[in-house]
């Protein structure tokens, strides 16, 4: 087992894209990922939400870009079967994907 995306994380990015679709067909901004990431607690997302969205601006699929690009890619960083079979303490640094890097200005 590694670390990398949970077990449900289908089903999570699922229900991120039905909701991200909604929020969206709503007229506001989509949140990224990195800046999601990025918020440390429910006030820091506040400058990021209930952004409308500019008149002719297109809407981001932040969930579907993850799909596209990251989705069973993100390879895992730790092997805790190492870890537990053998007691080798193990360090790593997770790999955070980015939907902003993917988005041209």
């Amino acid at each position: 087992m590694g670390v990398g995306e949970c077990c449900d994380f289908k089903k999570r990015l699922r229900r991120w894209e039905s909701w991200e679709k909604e929020y969206s067909r709503r007229g506001f901004r989509t949140v990224s990922l990195d800046k999601f990431l990025d918020s440390k607690d429910r006030s820091a997302l506040d400058k990021f939400v209930n952004i409308k969205r500019l008149e002719k601006e297109s809407p981001i699929s932040h969930a579907g870009l993850y799909r596209e690009h990251y989705l069973g890619k993100v390879h895992p960083v730790i092997d805790f079967s190492d870890v537990m079979n053998k007691g080798v303490a193990m360090g790593g640094t997770i790999y955070l994907p980015s939907t902003e890097a993917l988005i041209e200005d």
